[in-house]
């Protein structure tokens, strides 16, 4: 019977202690502003669309055309002005958290705002 040590490593301990239960704790992020899906497809499709009309190098990396795609499929509403509405409702509840607001955004349900 061979007496080899184990092959496989002892599983590292995820760094930080952020998590989102009754009480938010979210670490080095805590006073970091946050966007919904929504907001954060038209804060990127608008760069690149910027970048590409000033003739500047985009930069297309398989991270970048699949964080759009991912935005595109689940980013909830498709048009500025229904993000900016979502927003401002959102921001007017101010006992909600940056975090808490952006999670919320992302769960809305309107109709024709597709």
């Amino acid at each position: 019977m061979s007496h080899h040590p184990p092959t496989s490593r002892a599983k590292a301990q995820p760094g930080g202690n952020e998590e989102a239960t009754n009480v938010l704790n979210l670490g080095e992020f805590q006073d970091v502003d946050t966007l919904t899906l929504s907001e954060a497809a038209l804060v990127i499709n608008a760069l690149v669309a910027k970048r590409r009309n000033d003739r500047k190098n985009v930069n297309e990396t398989e991270a970048l055309t699949k964080t759009i795609d991912y935005l595109d499929t689940f980013a909830r509403f498709k048009k500025k002005e229904n993000v900016e509405a979502v927003e401002r409702l959102l921001s007017s509840h101010k006992e909600f958290h940056k975090f808490e607001r952006a999670q919320l955004g992302m769960h809305f349900y309107c109709r024709n705002t597709f």
